[in-house]
Parts: C-alpha cells; sequence; structure tokens
C-alpha cells in the first residue's frame, strides 16, 4: 500500500508568554515535550523531522522576563538535544514590530525580532532556509514581487474573506488572494486562529492551520456560537502522496486549554441574565450542554478549563445607605447566591458532557449604578492619588454594604479590573473618550 511521505509539522499562532493565569501556565509547561512527543509519533518520518512555525510563537513582541526567556531557551535545546525536531520559524506581528522588520539587514539586531537569536546559537532556523531546500516553496513577504511561481507559499497575515471566531469575518484590510496567488497557487499559513480553508480558484487555494495555542479569554458567545472553529487547536502534517502531490492533515493538540470569558447581570429585581446571550439562564446552559456535546463528537476534549466572569450586580439602593445593615446584606448576598448558583451549574454541565481534568471557575464583582459612587466620587476621583482613590472606592462600597459586613469578597480592595470599569464608567458620564488621560 503505497504511503505519504511526510515532509514537515506545522504550527502557528501559539502566544506563548509569561502568564499569571493558573490554567495557561499548566498547559504551556510541557509544550516542547509534547510537540516531541507528536513529532516521535509521524509515521515515517526522518529524524530530525521539521517543525514549521507559521507566525506568533510568543505573544508579546519584546521586554520579556529572564525567567521565561531560559524557559524558551530550554524548551529549544530539548528539541535539539532530542535529534528529533529541526525548528523553522517565520516571524508574526506578535513576535515583531513588523514595520521595522521590513528590509532589516541580517545583521541589524535592533530591528530583529526578540527571539531571532535563537537562530544565531544554532537552536532554530528561518524558514526560509526550508524553502531552500525543497524547491516547491516560498514565502510571503510584502513589496516582493517573485520571480517565479512555486506550489506552495508560507505566509502570516489576514486574508481578506477569513472567518473570525463567532460568526464575524475579515470584510476589509488584509491580505487579498491575489497577493498570495503570485507566489503560489497553495498558500498556507498563519495569524487567523480558526482553522478553515478558502477556495478563491482560479487564482489559489488559502489555508490556514489554526492556532495551536492555549484559547485565552474566549467569549462565551462566541464559544457556543461557532464550536467548529473554537473549540479545536490544530497543527498539520504536510506530506507529499505517492503521486507527488501537497496534503496536509490536520491534528488536535492532545493537551487542549480554555480561558472562557462571560458576564453575569443581576437586575434590582434579582433576575440574572448572561451578558451577551438571549434566553434565561437555563436556556444558556442547555446550549453549553449541545455544545460540548459537539466538541466530544468531533474528538475534541480539553485538559484545563478556567471560567472568569465579570458579575455585575445593580446597586439595591437608591442613594446613600439608609436603614438597617443587616437587611441589604441579605439583598446582596441574595444576588450573589444566584450567581454562585450558575456557577455551580455551569461546572456540573461541563464536567457531566466533556469533563477536563481540572476546571476551574471563578468571579468578581462590580456594582452597577450605585449613586454613593456618582455623587461622592466622579467629581473628585481625577485629581486623587492612586491610594486616595483606592481608599475612596473602599468607603463607597463600604456604604452601600454597610460597616462591618464580615464578606471580604464585596468589601476587599478594588481589584484593577475593577477600578478599571469605575474609571471608564466614570469617563463616559463626563463624556471623556480617553480613559487613560482622566487616570492621570
Amino acid at each position: 500500500m503505497p504511503m505519504s511521505r511526510p515532509l514537515a509539522y506545522v504550527l502557528a499562532d501559539i502566544h506563548l508568554r509569561e502568564t499569571r493565569s493558573r490554567a495557561h501556565e499548566r498547559w504551556q509547561e510541557t509544550f516542547f515535550l509534547d510537540v516531541l512527543e507528536q513529532v516521535s509519533r509521524i509515521e515515517g518520518a526522518k529524524y530530525p523531522f521539521p517543525v514549521l512555525i507559521l507566525g506568533d510563537l510568543t505573544s508579546v513582541k519584546n521586554r520579556h522576563h529572564s525567567s521565561f526567556v531560559n524557559w524558551m531557551v530550554d524548551g529549544f535545546k530539548v528539541w535539539k538535544d532530542s535529534n528529533r525536531i529541526t525548528p523553522y520559524i517565520l516571524w508574526g506581528n506578535h513576535d515583531m514590530d513588523m514595520g521595522a522588520w521590513v528590509g532589516a539587514g541580517e545583521k541589524d539586531f535592533q530591528k530583529a525580532p526578540f527571539f531571532s537569536f535563537l537562530m544565531t546559537v544554532g537552536l532554530a532556523r528561518p524558514i526560509q532556509e526550508f524553502v531552500l531546500s525543497h524547491k516547491g516553496f516560498s514565502v510571503y513577504t510584502p513589496s516582493v514581487v517573485p520571480a517565479d511561481r512555486k506550489e506552495m507559499v508560507f505566509f502570516h497575515g489576514s486574508v481578506r474573506g477569513a472567518r473570525l471566531s463567532g460568526s464575524r469575518s475579515l470584510n476589509s484590510g488584509g491580505v487579498v488572494a491575489n497577493d498570495l496567488a503570485s507566489y503560489a497557487p497553495l498558500a498556507l499559513g498563519g495569524d487567523i486562529h480558526c482553522p478553515q480553508t478558502m477556495d478563491f480558484r482560479p487564482h489559489c487555494i488559502v489555508t490556514y492551520v489554526g492556532s495551536y495555542g492555549f484559547t485565552e479569554a474566549l467569549s462565551l458567545k462566541d464559544f457556543l456560537e461557532s464550536p467548529g472553529l473554537a473549540l479545536g487547536r490544530y497543527g498539520m502534517l504536510l506530506s507529499r502522496d505517492d503521486k507527488g502531490v501537497l496534503e496536509g492533515k490536520r491534528y488536535p493538540n492532545p493537551r487542549l486549554g480554555l480561558t472562557l470569558s462571560m458576564g453575569l447581570s443581576v437586575s434590582r429585581d434579582g433576575v440574572l441574565s448572561v451578558s451577551g446571550l438571549e434566553g434565561s439562564p437555563e436556556e444558556v446552559l442547555e446550549r453549553l450542554k449541545e455544545t460540548l456535546s459537539q466538541a466530544r463528537s468531533l474528538g475534541i476534549s480539553y485538559e484545563i478549563v478556567e471560567v472568569r466572569c465579570l458579575d455585575r450586580i445593580e446597586s439595591l439602593i437608591e442613594g446613600p445607605a439608609r436603614g438597617k445593615s443587616v437587611n441589604k446584606l441579605k439583598k446582596n448576598a441574595a444576588a450573589e447566591a444566584s450567581i454562585r448558583d450558575f456557577g455551580q451549574a455551569f461546572v456540573d454541565v461541563w464536567n457531566d458532557v466533556l469533563p477536563p481534568k481540572e476546571l476551574v471557575f471563578e468571579h468578581n464583582t462590580v456594582f452597577a449604578e450605585s449613586r454613593v459612587f456618582r455623587d461622592e466620587a466622579l467629581g473628585r476621583m481625577f485629581s486623587m492619588t492612586e491610594q486616595e482613590r483606592l481608599e475612596m472606592l473602599e468607603k463607597a462600597l463600604s456604604s452601600v454594604l454597610g460597616e462591618g459586613t464580615s464578606n471580604p469578597s464585596l468589601v476587599h480592595k478594588i481589584s484593577e479590573v475593577t477600578r478599571k470599569k469605575y474609571l471608564e464608567y466614570a469617563a463616559q458620564s463626563m463624556g471623556i473618550k480617553d480613559v487613560h488621560s482622566v487616570s492621570k
């Protein structure tokens, strides 16, 4: 039986970075070993086997912490010492300042991507070296007209017409298919995280490998609306069949990780709703069950899931605190209880349908439409120091909840996220568009 000849294992949009997310860190720490294991299982591979990274190896361009840099170097050393992987890198917009890199010389380190030193010390190679050893391939470079047309072109960029998360598409900007068609009839690239193939014949066929990285801060709305695009994180094995035709087969990342973000709102009459989604909480949970069932049928699962929720509880008090503190605390406790109940139901549905090894549900509470905040804080907020602002916000929350409350999650120092939300609300109320200038 004729077999395909494997040429390269292709990854894109890995977005490695320093992280404060426990779920992301748990996923990322074994990245290099995971890829090594996957490459070791490729039937017919000749080692060391090429691993092509089509842009966005990292999430942040520069200013990396030394511990992260050392971890990256150690990972590439593992690949080299194994004698099973030769990494070839095409830099993406997250790896460097794209404008500065255009036309940069090989030794122009001030304009080079931060991790270009990996090539200098022999731990990685530029993707051009892979292209030169495979005469049918080329690399897309803006503003460069190719001398001849190849079989396939590698690229990192957004092609007009590509599907984004949810039901959205890229309808303007980006690269047009004709730009890639001048290089080759087949284009394989990164930048758009949703795996997809777009048929622009007679010009070219464009395929996005899909992001291999940790899915971070995907909204619940997008998660429920596009499970086929949002759920899978892929690598691709590029091969040539017995007739010499190129073929690509996607392989799901076996260690999927996800941070899912959503908003919950409790109105003054105690009604809980999920931001951006129509229907009752029960209907939202039913949609979640259907989405997870579809993921399971596609052979997709997650090892680590982190659910981040920002809760908005509309102030149950009209103006400065009045009445007995115990009554106000009961009302707010009821709102918090409804949020906790939904969170537990959310976790139960996920564990029942598609249980991960670890599922974390976290939420932060924001009080909205508080006249205490509006009247006492807005007028003075922007002339205060950071510490004065923090103390004022604490006092405003305490006046809403009642002094001496034993609930630390509600009268704790305001988190950075919560203070930012207050600032945005305040700036909007005062007709100021630039929140950053206000906070100074």
